[in-house]
């Protein structure tokens, strides 16, 4: 195995802002840091490319979109226990990008990486002043790749990883990409969030609004929307019940606990 990883990364804080945190991004810092060098909060994907990549245009293509995306260059700092979040200039000398290549043939089979994957998924993220996000090309042979995206829920979502995507794409193909940045989470929601919390008018509205709105009757809600429930019970026909042996019972559970995550959510997701 011919393993190639970047050198040490270095972040060097540009500060544009020390702009305040939402509501959001404080209740996941909080616990961020109580769950202490955690991968709790790591959101990941993995692609296959069955054709060949260009690694030094991937690496343009990433420097190009993280510098026209302020969300990507997001890090929290944290000074006497105020916290909070600047823009940082990410180059190529501290792009959270790493390669290895994988010459033996054992590696065809994506089985036999998992090992390298898991290692690079769970590693946990810096919070206090690290770039959250970081990105691997694994390189098979000149025309199998693997490429994982890793991202800190402080700073994305699942939608994040479709938009992330679709702009690299557009970036390394040379589809007119323009490179425009936006700031509208840092310069505008931010500041109109914090504004409308010091509006005791406003609040006092949206609170009148929904107790009244939740004291009223409500329909029964029927869940799922996207299926129809041919599975009942006899005796409670509003349930679906599934009835799980020992053995998929015991892999759940292996399976919840290898992706830190509990029985319950497993089978909520399944639902």
């Amino acid at each position: 195995m011919n393993k190639q990883i970047n050198s040490k990364k270095t972040h060097t804080n540009i500060k544009i802002d020390k702009i305040p945190l939402s509501s959001a991004q404080q209740r996941f810092f909080l616990m961020s840091n109580y769950f202490e060098n955690s991968d709790v909060y790591n959101m990941s994907l993995g692609i296959t490319i069955n054709k060949d990549l260009n690694k030094d245009k991937l690496r343009k293509a990433l420097i190009t979109l993280s510098q026209s995306n302020s969300t990507l260059s997001i890090v929290f700092n944290n000074h006497d226990g105020k916290v909070t979040q600047s823009l940082t200039k990410i180059d190529d000398d501290n792009l959270p990008f790493d390669f290895i290549e994988l010459r033996n043939k054992k590696y065809s089979n994506s089985d036999n990486i998992r090992p390298i994957l898991r290692k690079f998924i769970k590693k946990p993220f810096d919070i206090n002043g690290g770039i959250l996000w970081r990105f691997l090309l694994i390189k098979i042979n000149s025309n199998k790749f693997y490429i994982y995206l890793v991202m800190h829920h402080l700073i994305s979502d699942a939608w994040s990883f479709a938009s992330f995507f679709r702009k690299l794409s557009s970036i390394y193909m040379d589809k007119n990409f323009i490179p425009i940045k936006d700031n509208y989470f840092l310069k505008t929601f931010i500041p109109n969030e914090l504004k409308y919390l010091k509006d005791v008018q406003a609040i006092s509205t949206d609170q009148l609004f929904w107790k009244t709105y939740l004291n009223e009757d409500f329909s029964e809600l029927k869940l799922p929307f996207d299926q129809s429930q041919t599975i009942k019970n006899k005796d409670f026909s509003n349930l679906i019940c599934n009835k799980l042996s020992n053995e998929e019972l015991v892999k759940l559970k292996f399976f919840a606990g290898d992706n830190s995550s509990t029985l319950y959510i497993v089978l909520l997701a399944s639902y």
